[in-house]
């Protein structure tokens, strides 16, 4: 499931039907030129699948299924109720970086990872995934008013986000591929994680023939059967003759000749078109609007001098090329950032990429350590007194962490560890300007580097001692100071250069900005 998803919206200028990536965060309409934002970025939404099928296409669809599945129903059967039910989904996908001390030495893995998990389980259970149902699927923004028709229900969700996380978490952790040895110290984290709601439809039909009733699930993407909640097909049906044709006689009383059908129409008592709820409680409009966050999308212009600024998907920081101006977007606020960069000599051979700098204190108190100052570092970690040897012992401990989001984590935890394990001075400089073409997009926000700082420090301390394993423990990450910094790196065609760490990487691995 690593396809980009695709969100369908209309213009709200010109109409023009657009799409863009789910996550992003600014587009452009190809229609008028529009520059757009999402007013909702950062805010988990819900999206919607609408059903391939018009209610006219069904009976002649469902009767075809009947007959090619040999589902032993009489000629005389009627379809008595068609309802599109839909069911929701939690979707995930981040980053999973995980560390764990061990017999075997220390190690550290990451990845990034997409996960679907249904929501709801009541209805056709067996179906727990979207699996890669939506790679190819535009979605589309949920509102609750386009789906009030007759026949329509909405399924609620039956844990919320913080459930939907703990579970995504768990499903993490027994995904990331790790050693069978005993660990005397682990941890696992999700950075720079986007979790939403996909609803999916099912078709309901309700079939009766003489004095039976039977419940079908179909597909309302691929049009094919759904397995039943006590995991047989819905369409499975053992038949007493060979014509396909069901005799009621010969199957009253028997209980296996009814497998994978059910007696009614789950949640026929809940209003079409509203959320339902479970057949034992009472629907209450408020749990459909627990949850319904509306999409919104505005323009993106220059808090200052009121230009377009550039869209660049999932770019949160902007670049002002009028008036010269730097914004960070956050929880849907321009907020001015100085432009810092690191000075280098050979600049119009450089690409820049965007590194949250922390100045930190590190704090262990079941260990008894506190490092502060580059000196403590020296101490502790690992060839400590040897790496940073040349580097002043009164000056703080800082942590880069690239504000990127990128297919390969491990490439830039590779990255990150090779730059911070050194410790070195960089020369800082304010700028007027920065060729902003030769930049990467800034993609993952200050909290969410601030997430991802404790790998790095597992990383560049490298010991598996008794005194190490106390301090991965508990060891706790006090920000001093912040700030959004540009890295040059030398361009060589398919390799980027560090010149001050003298590490390459090839430009693929920092294949950034895309789920």
């Amino acid at each position: 499931m690593s396809d980009t998803l695709l969100v369908s919206v209309k213009c709200p200028e010109c109409g023009g039907p657009l799409s863009y990536p789910e996550g992003a965060y600014t587009f452009k309409c190809l229609y008028c030129g529009s520059v757009l934002r999402i007013k909702n970025e950062g805010i988990d939404l819900k999206y919607i699948i609408p059903c391939r099928l018009n209610r006219n296409e069904m009976p002649p669809l469902i009767r075809k299924i009947l007959f090619e599945k040999k589902i032993p129903v009489r000629k005389t059967c009627s379809i008595n109720q068609i309802s599109i039910i839909y069911k929701p989904f939690w979707y995930l996908k981040g980053m999973v970086y995980y560390s764990r001390v061990g017999s075997d030495g220390n190690e550290t893995t990451a990845k990034t990872w997409y996960y679907s998990f249904q929501a709801n389980p009541d209805i056709v259970s067996t179906f727990n995934s979207l699996s890669v149902r939506t790679e190819v699927l535009a979605l589309e923004p949920y509102n609750s008013e386009d789906y009030r028709n007759e026949g329509t229900i909405i399924l609620p969700l039956m844990f919320d986000r913080e459930a939907a996380y703990k579970y995504a978490e768990f499903a993490a952790d027994m995904n990331i591929q790790i050693s069978a040895a005993k660990a005397d110290y682990e941890r696992l984290s999700l950075i720079g994680e986007q979790l939403f709601v996909i609803y999916y439809p099912v078709i309901c039909v309700v079939c009766s023939d003489c004095d039976r009733s039977h419940t079908l699930f179909i597909d309302g993407i691929n049009k094919c059967l759904l397995e039943d909640n006590a995991g047989g097909k819905s369409s499975t049906f053992q038949s007493d003759n060979n014509e396909g044709i069901m005799n009621p006689e010969s199957t009253k009383g028997d209980e296996n000749c009814q497998k994978g059908f059910s007696d009614e129409t789950p949640y026929k008592s809940a209003p079409l078109g509203r959320t339902a709820t479970r057949p034992t409680e009472n629907p209450q409009e408020k749990d459909e609007n627990s949850y319904s966050i509306k999409l919104s999308l505005l323009s993106h212009r220059c808090k200052n001098c009121g230009h377009d600024l550039t869209a660049r998907e999932f770019d949160i920081i902007f670049y002002c090329e009028t008036c010269y101006r730097l914004w960070l977007l956050e929880k849907g606020e321009y907020f001015p950032l100085i432009i810092k960069c690191i000075e280098s000599e050979s600049e119009e051979e450089s690409v820049y990429m965007p590194f949250w700098r922390f100045e930190v204190n590190i704090v262990s108190e079941s260990a008894g350590i506190t490092l502060k100052t580059i000196g403590d570092l020296s101490k502790f970690m690992k060839l400590g007194q040897f790496l940073l040897r040349n580097e002043d012992p009164g000056r703080p401990v800082s942590l880069y962490c690239p504000s990127l989001v990128t297919k390969n984590a491990k490439a830039l935890l590779k990255l990150a560890a090779k730059i911070n394990l050194h410790q070195r001075a960089l020369p800082i400089a304010k700028r007027d300007r920065l060729p902003f073409d030769k930049a990467m997009n800034a993609s993952l926000p200050d909290n969410e580097a601030e997430d991802m700082l404790w790998v790095i420090v597992f990383s560049i301390i490298g010991r598996r001692d008794k005194r190490a394993i106390d301090f991965y423990g508990d060891f706790k990450i006090k920000v001093i100071n912040k700030e959004l910094i540009w890295y040059p790196f030398e361009d060589k065609g398919e390799f980027l250069v560090d010149r001050f760490h003298q590490y390459n990487f090839p430009k693929k691995s920092m294949d950034i900005n895309v789920y």
